[in-house]
């Protein structure tokens, strides 16, 4: 069972309220301005990836399956069980014409997952349990997808875009290992 700490920040209803206001607001000027989009469209869009793309996901990931991984395990190994968990669910969308996922690399789509998971395991850890930064770095990882920098989501899904993405992330992942170590940063109390 998690710890009281982390079931707090999953219940913190004040970021919840806020995160859904900030969604709603956005939503209500983008269909005030430009009409309303369809749900696959609004999915890819900033506010879409922050409600649908990282906002439904993290509470159970990060807020529940993390903390409960964290007491049996080191960080570093909670956070690449959880990032295996996360792989597999999302593994169906590899087989669905039309996702993102289905035009990505498999085993370089699949290795990005568990090397962000370790980046969420940190994060989540360095706020002490809180799952709104994981939810922000889980949508804007989704959102810079289709705002990639040379040719948008069509440049990301090329084998050599999306290879770049992956080499950048395993860079921090190394980066954060060999500066954090087993622990990610997080004092483990003397049993």
């Amino acid at each position: 069972m998690p710890s009281r700490s982390h079931a707090v920040a999953v219940d913190d209803w004040s970021a919840r309220a806020t995160l859904l206001g900030y969604t709603a607001l956005t939503y209500a000027i983008s269909w005030s301005l430009w009409g309303v989009w369809a749900i696959s469209e609004t999915g890819s869009t900033p506010p879409g990836t922050l409600l649908f793309g990282g906002g439904l996901e993290e509470p159970g990931r990060r807020g529940y399956l993390l903390p409960a991984h964290q007491e049996a395990y080191s960080p570093l190994t909670a956070g690449l069980l959880v990032g295996v968990v996360w792989a597999g669910w999302h593994l169906p969308l590899v087989f669905i014409p039309g996702t993102i996922q289905h035009t990505l690399p498999l085993g370089l789509y699949l290795f990005q997952l568990v090397e962000l998971s370790i980046l969420l395991t940190w994060l989540t850890n360095w706020v002490d349990g809180r799952i709104l930064p994981a939810i922000l770095l889980h949508a804007g990882a989704n959102a810079l997808l289709n705002y990639y920098p040379v040719g948008g989501a069509a440049g990301a899904t090329t084998p050599l875009g999306f290879g770049l993405l992956v080499m950048m992330l395993a860079i921090a992942v190394v980066a954060l290992a060999i500066s954090a170590g087993q622990s990610l940063g997080v004092a483990r109390p003397a049993r």
